[in-house]
């Protein structure tokens, strides 16, 4: 009550010594012969309004400025909490630059290890650049961060307004936040909130860590893999190369054999054949004639047999299955065995590839092969 009664008569004393001045500088510069005391009135009354006016603009505007400050100040703090909710950036440099956009700061800069070799160094704004602020900033966090443990005011003579460090179980590290904008400082009230978006800045960055190198073994992973792919289409290739070279020495060998052991084989079978046509007196040369007959037609038969193995015709000529099932035929002539042959989901006439019939062919001849017992050699 006394504050008010002092300021009024402040007021009206202000207005007294205001009129007074008036009155002489009217009086001095001549723009008024004399001022009496109804001129005195008139400057009195005249001062005290504007007085009054100028008082009334003031608050006016003060209000005015005071309440876009609160709503700047509400709405910076609506922000804070929306980025502790809501922290969606994928990558350290879009973290920062969520930051800077929501904040509406002028730059950030971030720094932070894990103690086991990993270490990030992250620039936004106006600090992007500017690698010398960068460098006292990380000088200053290394000086002071076993001191740190919440957001802080920093000096002026740091390049940022606020320290916000990241403390968590397997980094640390701070976020160095610029001034604001719209030039408004920081206030102590919000710096709990931007010590909880240090916190839940370095549990993205652990995030974002663990992708990071989850991303990069996939891609170690998938190269190894290419690579594995590559080295077995090579193989492939050359199987199929050395494949190929082996059933046209297998044709070569078939053919040699046909038109030259075989041709001969047979011959000597049809000179025998004559032989034994032609009378003779002698029965024990007969005999000793025919006995060479039947070794020369077993002998051209197996010719033929090698032939066959070596160069299927019945596969390029009937297909997959009725050369299995002649194959098997062959077998079963030659061996004591008994050969079942079941085929499902393919037909009898069902026609494939030439090398995947061959190659199909080939594997089930060499098994079979295999499994087939050895005929005793003979005495």
């Amino acid at each position: 009550m006394f504050e008010k009664i002092f300021k009024k008569q402040i007021y009206y004393i202000a207005g007294f010594i205001t009129a007074g001045v008036l009155s002489c500088l009217l009086l001095f510069s001549g723009l008024v012969a004399k001022t009496d005391h109804q001129a005195y009135e008139i400057l009195f009354s005249l001062t005290l309004t504007a007085s009054l006016f100028f008082s009334i603009i003031k608050n006016l505007a003060k209000a005015a400025l005071a309440k876009v400050l609160t709503v700047s100040q509400e709405e910076f703090r609506k922000k804070i909490n929306e980025l502790n909710e809501n922290l969606s950036s994928i990558s350290e440099d879009l973290l920062l630059e969520e930051i800077i956009s929501e904040l509406k700061l002028e730059g950030a800069f971030m720094t932070a290890e894990d103690g086991k070799g990993w270490y990030l160094r992250k620039a936004a704004g106006k600090y992007k650049e500017n690698a010398e602020e960068q460098s006292v900033l990380e000088d200053f966090f290394f000086s002071a961060r076993t001191e740190t443990c919440s957001a802080s005011l920093l000096p002026a003579a740091v390049p940022a307004e606020v320290l916000v460090p990241i403390f968590t179980a397997n980094l640390s590290g701070a976020i160095f936040l610029g001034h604001r904008c719209s030039h408004v400082k920081f206030q102590k009230e919000e710096l709990g909130r931007l010590t909880s978006l240090g916190y839940r800045v370095g549990q993205r960055l652990i995030v974002l860590h663990v992708i990071n190198k989850l991303s990069q073994e996939i891609k170690v992973m998938a190269e190894e893999i290419i690579e594995t792919q590559r080295r077995t289409q090579s193989l492939s290739i050359i199987n199929k190369l050395l494949f190929k070279n082996l059933e046209n020495e297998r044709i070569a060998v078939a053919r040699e054999i046909h038109d030259g052991p075989l041709q001969l084989g047979l011959e000597v079978s049809r000179r025998l054949k004559q032989l034994l046509q032609e009378p003779s007196g002698d029965e024990d040369i007969a005999v000793k004639i025919s006995a060479i007959q039947e070794i020369t037609q077993e002998l051209n038969y197996q010719l033929r047999s090698v032939c066959a193995d070596l160069r299927p015709s019945s596969l390029a000529d009937l297909g997959l299955i009725p050369a299995v099932e002649s194959w098997c035929q062959q077998v079963m002539q030659k061996e004591p065995i008994i050969i079942s042959l079941k085929v499902r989901d393919i037909s009898r006439d069902q026609r494939f590839k030439e090398d995947i019939e061959l190659g199909a062919f080939r594997f089930l001849q060499e098994g079979l092969t295999n499994d087939t017992p050895d005929r005793p050699k003979p005495s």
